[in-house]
């Protein structure tokens, strides 16, 4: 994809839906806008995979589930935020898709695996999922949720920069996805008022962060150890995590959210290295 086709097609379209649903309807709508935003590039260039009922009738590919699963994720968040859900994000909804998400990517390598081969890679992926996902909570929770988006921004571009390198299709999400992070961080520091992100969108970030690279590296584009260096990325969020009475910005602590940036691009430097090898 060229890169205006990536503006046009991708990048416009997700901010647009973005500004309307968080602009208009207020931060509870992040996560579900995380969602369109991936799934409007497919609609516009006539590439939306099968419906998840018809890819759950063959072997559907885990670039075919990945819009899919991120959609369940943004819709299970905005569900959350709009307290449609009377638990907690980190209740049964939750739990089921960070089984289920990387169960459906990795479909088509299950069918070629033994059992204990399959549950290797599958809770392989499902520790990671849950490790972001766990640190983006506590980072945030901690009053530093625009420092997590910040840092979230810049691991998915180097997420699209690596995919893009080993010629991978799915880092169109990861490079969306970024735009759309990084506008509504820039929009929210830019309005300087209190503007509480809800809990939802942090399950469909880590989704969106290491869906991408699974699909990359189990379609045998991306080698293990850059894989792996780019989808702990956003693990050093954990030094941004700070009592609220430790800070006011709502980017956390400065120091601790540099380092955590610094680590993060120390990752992201030493897998593109590694994948220029």
């Amino acid at each position: 994809m060229l890169w205006w086709q990536w503006l046009v097609y991708c990048s416009l379209p997700a901010l647009a839906v973005t500004l309307l649903l968080v602009g208009a309807f207020g931060p509870r709508w992040f996560a579900l806008a995380i969602a369109v935003a991936v799934l409007v590039p497919f609609a516009l260039l006539e590439a939306l995979p099968p419906w998840p009922w018809l890819l759950l009738q063959g072997t559907g590919s885990g670039e075919e589930w990945l819009p899919w699963v991120v959609a369940a994720a943004g819709l299970g968040g905005a569900l959350h935020d709009l307290r449609v859900w009377p638990a907690a994000l980190g209740g049964p909804p939750a739990v089921a898709l960070l089984l289920a998400g990387p169960w459906l990517l990795l479909g088509r390598q299950r069918s070629q695996w033994s059992a204990e081969a399959a549950t290797l890679h599958v809770g392989a992926v499902v520790g990671v999922l849950a490790l972001v996902w766990l640190v983006q909570r506590l980072a945030a929770r901690s009053g530093a949720a625009l420092g997590v988006l910040l840092t979230m921004a810049l691991c998915l571009g180097a997420d699209g920069a690596a995919l893009w390198l080993v010629g991978g299709q799915s880092g169109v999400a990861a490079t969306t996805t970024a735009a759309v992070v990084g506008a509504v961080t820039l929009a929210v520091a830019l309005w300087r008022r209190p503007f509480e992100l809800g809990e939802g969108g942090w399950l469909a970030l880590a989704v969106v962060h290491a869906g991408p690279l699974v699909v990359g590296h189990y379609q045998g584009l991306l080698p293990r150890w850059p894989a792996l260096l780019l989808a702990l990325m956003p693990v050093p969020l954990w030094c941004a995590a700070a009592p609220r009475a430790a800070h006011e910005s709502s980017f956390g602590p400065p120091v601790r959210l540099a380092a955590a940036i610094v680590a993060a691009g120390g990752l992201a430097a030493a897998a593109l290295m590694l994948l220029r090898r």
